[in-house]
């Protein structure tokens, strides 16, 4: 393992150029020992700590036999020149780090919000159409982005399609495509200001014998030294001199061996020399491990072959008993079905005599109950009010009622009549259009202005519809709430959504390109938690393999805004505690005073506790937000109702557990009035809200109650109805299909009498016993046997005919076979005579039923 270790750190120094040795390992640990992920982070950061200026350039990777060149004997004086260099240039690009990381910060906050608002936008409608642009962030990763700017500045400076075809992507990628494809790795460092680089590139690398040279025998990268990845290249390739060209490969111990280095001009035939001597010094090596490959995978294919053979003859077998006993069970099952389907028929025929009967019954009652309610029809006077109604079929019906009589008194004289089957229907007036439904059962008939008379028709249309307007309603008052909170919560959000998504694109673009590597399951992390989640659940595992499982209290694994959240659902105040891992009292404050049990437990009970580590991006944001100029440092805060955070306590420094429990204490009091008023007004709104629901369901459920007694006696009269026409369809669909069967069995049975007819005029008069006569024994699967007497220049097509004719077999497909050796007469020896066969002078064959 610790070799393991050894060979990541030094592979990761050789690409990012990164010489501190320390640095390196922290970078690979916080992430997970990811290599691929942590070399994208560090070429994704412009403003990431160049290598050290005083140490020397990272040391490539030992020779391999018969890889190696002795090292110029300028190798000290180029690395102290070197380190010189940077010793004058690290001003410049720390300054130039520190301008392009707070303007690539703006640009990076504006674009992510501008990203959210349109997406939000477009999930309300409101999006228009735009351009494409914008949308480089999420195509390519920047060392991929840095590598198609190179490739497309060569072009337009030296022309399309001149020169090595570069490819597009970042030094890693192109390092594994050239060990993919068992090429050696072309790289060319271009530096844009050297006053030879103009006639090196027209005249040597465009050159179209070495192009071609290039193009099919490597894999060719090339990088400015302006850009992040070509400046570190350069550092790692110890490039003094421009032009500079390198041939490099991926060694098996995830090391760069650097084969040749070649700086300065050079002509066309120089360069092919160089080339072609790398070529030639690893030809072997490449070719090994290409038919080494090969073998791999042919014998990998030769394995699966033989796997899938073995595999279909022992499926074939299992497929056939398999297929044995689903046919027992099938006719098992079969039979059992259908004696339970007859039984079924049977009791559901007496159900439903006995349930029509029942509902007859009922309706009967009901209509005489509803008449009787009604009364006598009053005599025509001044308080009488003269009612007709008018039904779907055309039918009208007239009555008299009391004009202090109430709406319901209609719908109970039309439901005493048996001249409506609709379940749900309203009594309706044209002119003017009024409905009575059920908000106006309970007015009098002069009270609806239907005094002295009124003609009413009965509306069939949904007449809960109205119903669904309430929600259309609350849907207005409640959007300006959703659409002022929504805008809250993007500007909230905005940076650490934009964080995580730009973190979760550059990690699925190196899964898609084949650049992540298994390690403990990091490079999956981005998938199942948003930063700030991952970064508090890193954080609660760090602080519990440090200070013991079980001990301190219990952090939330969630970002600060959710913990916020959280602390205001269970109405308690929030703990933050930033941990600050350098500082020399950490440990004692963590040990000693947060770990505490009187502590721990004095925190648990009253507070939400969410800790972040300052290393991390959402702890360092919250330390700057909240001010901490002194560590160890914990805060109470809550959140206000104008969607800000209030700070309550703000604790600094080393505390004892009897001074922090105090502290804490004095906010708990301070705020308990204000929680446990908003927890009794929250219970207050839920109580109100359960009340109306509640009143709401009461009056639903009597609403239903009437509405299923009417819908069940018109269910019932039409079920009655439908199972009476349906047992009459089916006896009549009974007594066809008898006819149908008798008829096509009589028919069958007609054609198999002439078929077998057919057959036994076909064959002719059975010949008497002699040397060119065969006699031919047939066994059938009833156990009866049948003897003849066949010619033997006779074709097998007689075998068949002679037992068509026969009624001993109602098998439609069989076939004759014979014992020993068992031969299978079928279609395909029709035409054979019985003597080709191998059936003369006698022969005894059995029937075999085809499935």
């Amino acid at each position: 393992m610790a070799e393991t270790v050894d060979d990541k750190v030094s592979y990761f120094q050789a690409v990012t150029g990164i010489s501190d040795h320390d640095l390196c390992t922290e970078i690979l640990a916080a992430h997970n020992w990811d290599l691929q992920l942590a070399v994208s982070s560090i070429t994704a950061n412009p403003s990431s700590p160049d290598p050290a200026p005083s140490a020397p350039p990272p040391p490539l990777a030992p020779r391999e036999a018969g890889f190696g060149r002795a090292a110029p004997a300028s190798a000290s004086a180029a690395a102290a020149a070197a380190a010189g260099d940077r010793l004058v240039t690290l001003p410049f690009y720390v300054v130039s780090g520190g301008v392009g990381l707070i303007a690539g910060s703006i640009r990076l906050g504006a674009w992510v919000a501008g990203g959210v608002l349109s997406r939000s936008l477009s999930i309300l409608g409101l999006a228009q159409g735009g351009g494409g642009g914008g949308d480089r962030l999420l195509e390519l990763p920047p060392s991929a982005a840095e590598a198609a700017d190179f490739v497309a500045e060569f072009e337009r400076e030296f022309g399309a399609g001149r020169g090595p075809h570069f490819v597009a992507e970042g030094f890693a990628d192109a390092l594994q495509r050239a060990q993919r494809e068992y090429k050696l790795l072309f790289v060319y460092l271009h530096s844009p200001d050297h006053p030879d680089t103009p006639a090196f590139c027209g005249g040597c690398l465009c050159a179209e014998p070495v192009a071609a040279f290039i193009d099919e025998n490597f894999v060719a990268w090339g990088g400015s030294i302006r850009r992040t990845e070509g400046f570190k290249m350069s550092n790692s390739l110890n490039a003094s001199r421009f032009p500079f060209c390198a041939v490099v490969m991926a060694s098996t111990n995830q090391r760069i061996v650097l084969l040749r280095q070649i700086e300065g001009p050079k002509s066309p035939e120089e360069m092919i020399t160089t080339l072609q001597g790398a070529v030639e010094e690893c030809s072997a090596s490449l070719v090994a491990a290409r038919i080494d490959a090969e073998e791999r995978l042919n014998n990998q294919r030769l394995r699966e072959e033989q796997d899938a053979a073995y595999r279909a003859a022992l499926e074939a077998d299992q497929a056939r008993e398999r297929q044995r006993r689903e046919e027992q069970e099938k006719r098992e099952r079969e039979a059992a079905e259908a004696e339970r389907k007859r039984k079924e028929e049977e009791e559901a025929q007496e159900r439903a005599a006995q349930e029509a009967a029942e509902k007859e019954a009922a309706l009967a009652r009901r209509r005489q109950e509803k008449a009787m309610a009604l009364g006598a029809e009053p005599e025509k006077g001044p308080d009488v009010t003269r009612v007709l109604i008018r039904f779907p079929t055309g039918e009208r019906k007239e009555r008299r009622f009391n004009s202090s009589t109430t709406i319901t008194s209609l719908y109970d004289y039309v439901d005493s009549l048996d001249c409506l089957k609709a379940e749900k229907y309203s009594l309706v007036s044209n002119f003017p259009r009024v409905t009575y439904g059920p908000e106006k059962l309970s007015q009098t008939l002069e009270e609806a202005g239907l005094h002295p008379q009124a003609s009413l028709s009965t509306d069939l249309s949904n007449v809960l519809q109205q119903q669904q307007q309430p929600g259309i309603a609350w849907k207005l008052v409640t959007l300006p709430f959703y659409v002022v909170s929504g805008g809250v919560g993007l500007i909230a959000g905005s940076i650490r959504l934009g964080a995580w998504v730009a973190g979760g694109v550059l990690s699925r673009s190196l899964s898609i390109l084949g650049l992540a590597q298994g390690g403990g399951g990091g490079g999956d992390r981005l998938l199942e938690l948003p930063p700030s989640a991952a970064e508090a659940a890193d954080f609660v595992a760090e602080f519990e393999r440090e200070f013991g499982a079980g001990r301190g209290p219990h952090f939330v694994a969630e970002g600060f805004a959710d913990a916020l959240q959280r602390a205001q659902r269970e109405y308690k105040l929030l703990f933050v505690y930033l941990h600050s891992p350098d500082h020399p009292d950490t440990p004692a404050f963590c040990g000693g005073c947060l770990c505490a049990e009187p502590v721990a437990a004095f925190i648990d009970e009253n507070f939400v506790a969410w800790g972040g580590s300052i290393r991390r991006t959402e702890g360092f944001k919250m330390s700057n937000s909240l001010n901490a100029s002194r560590f160890p440092f914990c805060a109470v805060v809550m959140a206000s109702t104008n969607q800000r955070i209030v700070l309550l306590r703000q604790i600094e420094g080393p505390k004892s557990p009897e001074e922090m429990i105090t502290t804490l204490q004095g906010a708990v009091e301070e705020c308990s009035a204000s929680l446990v008023a908003a927890r009794i007004d929250a219970e207050e709104r839920l109580n109100n809200q359960r009340l109306r629901e509640e009143q709401d369901a009461a009056y639903r459920a009597a609403l239903e109650a009437d509405q299923a007694r009417e819908r069940q006696r018109r269910e019932e009269q039409e079920k009655r109805e439908r199972e009476a026409a349906e047992a009459e369809r089916k006896r009549k669909e009974e007594e066809e299909a008898q006819e149908r069967a008798a008829q096509e069995a009589a028919e069958k049975e007609a054609a198999l009498a002439r078929r077998r007819q057919e057959k036994a005029m076909a064959l002719g008069a059975e010949p008497e016993k002699g040397p060119d006569v065969t006699r031919v024994l047939i066994r059938f699967p009833t156990g009866e046997r049948k003897e003849r007497r066949f010619n033997s220049s006779t074709t097998i097509t007689s075998l068949y005919d002679y037992v068509d004719s026969l009624d001993c077999l109602k098998a439609e497909k069989y076939s004759l076979v014979s014992n020993f050796p068992r031969v299978t007469y079928g279609p395909e020896k029709l035409s054979q005579t019985l003597e080709e066969a191998g059936l003369h002078p006698q022969a005894s064959l059995f029937i075999e039923i085809e499935q």
